[in-house]
């Protein structure tokens, strides 16, 4: 099983969206947005860090457990 995103898993070559849930939608709709691109991974994915209303997306997601440092 491999994590896709904060709502979607891989199992094998199936690729599983969660129903029930929008791991991001909510926090993102408390504002306006701001993207703070960094360049891009591997996979040609922009890296980047969101801010919604000054809060950074993903210290959000780290203070309630939700997700871990990435470095």
């Amino acid at each position: 099983m491999h994590v896709h995103d904060g709502d979607t898993i891989r199992c094998g070559t199936e690729k599983i969206r969660i129903e029930n849930i929008d791991a991001l939608n909510a926090f993102l709709r408390r504002g306006p947005v701001r993207v703070s691109r960094s360049g891009t991974d591997r996979y040609g994915r922009t890296l980047a860090r969101l801010s919604v209303n000054g809060q950074d997306a993903g210290a959000f997601l780290i203070s309630r457990g939700l997700a871990h440092e990435w470095r």
